[in-house]
């Protein structure tokens, strides 16, 4: 049953759909940097890393992109203050399903474009999808597009902060980022690992697993594995044969992967072609469950100010 959903969205979310929605994807992140470079600091998480992703997603399901803070506010709260603030993180669930029962609603009255709507009209062996259907589409959607990718691009940003020689290599040559994009993704994973339901008797490397016990797949530790990649804890970009893991595998490999690098690439190669000197200016504030998501919340940075590119409106401040 899981393949017949993957199928339905694989069309929005294929290379080439990547390849076609870049230059918009560039565009936004020429208006976010916009927004601040101006003044010579930000907070590249709140102000760049994070709207971007989350504005496409919203895009993807032609819901208001003007509110991607409040998606943002309530999907971090549903993941990450589940075991610190079950409270709020429940009134966010109900935020979150509310909010999408009435885009569903609304549709159901007046069909519009965009993801949502298309799969209003799909159907799986002969039947429509319900409501509940939908509605569990649309989770999964928004927080596969809008935490992960800006912690990428967060952790990437560090290990090139931390390294003048990373630093100079892909300002002197942007096209390696294509093949450094999967050295990244591999190196700093921000979806450490995933518990999975194992589904029959078997035994791992002397351990007796049995059918219905629940394990955590650490892919963070596949991709540092020393028999499968050399010098691991090292960044190489020239890195030839990269079978991360960052992506997990089979049936529950992530749809968005073609738009993660994407974004991915979009917003690091603007970001240095603009801000050539941007340094981190104060210690970063990370996401407390790494477990869930090992990401950069809050990253102060300062640079030489720059001129506006474009003529948009304001990225979102606080």
């Amino acid at each position: 049953m899981l393949q017949k959903y993957r199928k339905l969205l694989l069309p929005y979310l294929s290379p080439k759909e990547a390849e076609q929605r870049e230059p918009a994807l560039r565009r936004t992140a020429t208006e976010l940097i916009d927004a601040f470079i101006e003044s010579g600091e930000a907070d590249l998480a709140e102000q760049l890393f994070t709207p971007l992703p989350a504005r496409w997603t919203l895009q993807l399901l032609d819901f208001d992109e003007s509110r991607w803070p409040d998606w943002i506010d309530w999907l971090h709260s549903l993941i990450h203050d589940r075991a610190y603030a079950p409270e709020r993180s429940a009134q966010s669930a109900a935020n979150i399903y509310g909010t999408i029962a009435q885009e569903i609603a609304q549709r159901r009255l007046h069909r519009g474009k965009g993801v949502l709507s298309d799969l209003m009209e799909a159907e799986i062996d002969g039947a429509k999808l319900s409501d509940e259907e939908l509605a569990g589409i649309v989770v999964l959607l928004l927080l596969g597009g809008m935490d992960t990718t800006a912690g990428l691009t967060g952790n990437a940003f560090l290990r090139i902060d931390a390294d003048p020689a990373l630093r100079r290599r892909l300002l002197e040559d942007p096209a390696v980022l294509e093949s450094a994009t999967e050295e990244f993704l591999r190196h700093d994973t921000p979806v450490q690992g995933l518990t999975r339901v194992v589904t029959r008797d078997a035994e791992f490397h002397g351990r007796q697993l049995k059918k219905g016990d629940r394990v955590m797949l650490m892919f963070a530790a596949a991709n540092r594995d020393p028999s499968a990649f050399e010098c691991p804890h090292e960044i190489d970009l020239d890195r030839g044969t990269n079978r991360h893991m960052a992506f997990a595998l089979g049936v529950h490999r992530c749809l968005g992967s073609n738009f993660a690098r994407a974004m991915f690439r979009v917003m690091i190669t603007e970001l240095l072609r603009r801000l050539p000197d941007v340094h981190v200016a104060a210690p970063i504030e990370r996401l407390a469950d790494a477990g869930d998501v090992y990401a950069v919340k809050h990253l102060p940075v300062r640079f030489t100010p720059g001129p506006r590119e474009g003529v948009g409106m304001p990225a979102y401040r606080d």
